[in-house]
């Protein structure tokens, strides 16, 4: 059993896919068992508190945020199709990885903003994404997914008394992540990779932060914040909780899988 780590993507108008591309052709090449995108798919930068009323603000739409994350996921799913469609014209056995998509406190702006102004409801909603249409089963935020022995979630909100508190940030640190939730848990959520093995008695749990799968830079994060990991993490002889970790870099991605499609580069 293998798991693929998606980290947060943040897709906004007008940044760069390819590496949508090519992990995408990635995927049709190893063919894992299971996917998991662990939230801020879509960036949604028209609905952000904070730059609400700022010049950051000007020109920013809604309907170009669903737009832009609805071009990044055909991006990322076109290998698989155009691969599907080739082995059904060969009477070959087609490619239907499990797929799961967490949301992530990105998406959720749509769900606030529907709330402060519920004369939208109905109008306005995650569905517009239309991952389902592409074979994702969603998961709202923050709700945990169990897949093997591992738990999934956008973050880890439980504190060092174990107790689940409202916060922004989650665990500051893998290692306090899997200490905390006492089971092998991965997140996404903060910028680079965290990874750490807690021994306990006979048993090994692993703790895992990824959250940085996109090529443009974050304007809030100033030049000295930007030097971090990205890229997708591989899950290798995954059982009970248990496996063997592989991280692929973007560039590793862009050397070796993507086919030329230069998609707004």
């Amino acid at each position: 059993m293998r798991h693929l780590v998606i980290p947060d993507t943040q897709i906004r108008p007008e940044v760069c896919l390819n590496h949508l591309n090519a992990l995408g052709n990635y995927i049709v090449d190893k063919q894992f068992e299971k996917i998991i995108m662990l939230g801020d798919w879509a960036d949604m930068h028209s609905l952000s508190s904070y730059d609400k009323g700022t010049k950051n603000a000007e020109g920013a739409r809604v309907y170009e945020d669903i737009h832009a994350a609805k071009e990044g996921m055909h991006t990322l799913m076109e290998p698989i199709y155009l691969y599907n469609d080739k082995q059904t014209r060969d009477k070959k056995r087609r490619y239907k990885p499990e797929l799961h998509l967490l949301y992530g406190n990105h998406e959720i702006r749509i769900d606030r903003h529907i709330n402060a102004n519920p004369i939208l409801d109905g109008t306005l909603s995650k569905d517009l994404f239309e991952h389902e249409m592409h074979g994702w089963e969603t998961h709202e935020f923050l709700d945990v997914l169990e897949l093997d022995g591992i738990l999934y979630s956008h973050f880890f909100p439980r504190n060092t008394h174990g107790k689940v508190m409202q916060s922004r940030a989650g665990a500051p640190s893998a290692s306090a992540q899997v200490k905390r939730e006492m089971q092998s848990a991965t997140s996404g959520h903060t910028q680079g990779l965290d990874w750490h093995v807690q021994q306990t008695g006979t048993r090994r749990y692993y703790g895992l932060i990824a959250g940085s799968f996109y090529m443009h830079e974050e304007g809030y994060l100033t030049p000295q914040g930007t030097e971090y990991w990205r890229g997708v993490v591989v899950k290798n002889e995954v059982n009970n909780g248990s496996y063997d970790i592989m991280t692929i870099s973007i560039d590793y991605l862009l050397n070796n899988y993507w086919d030329g499609v230069n998609r707004y580069a």
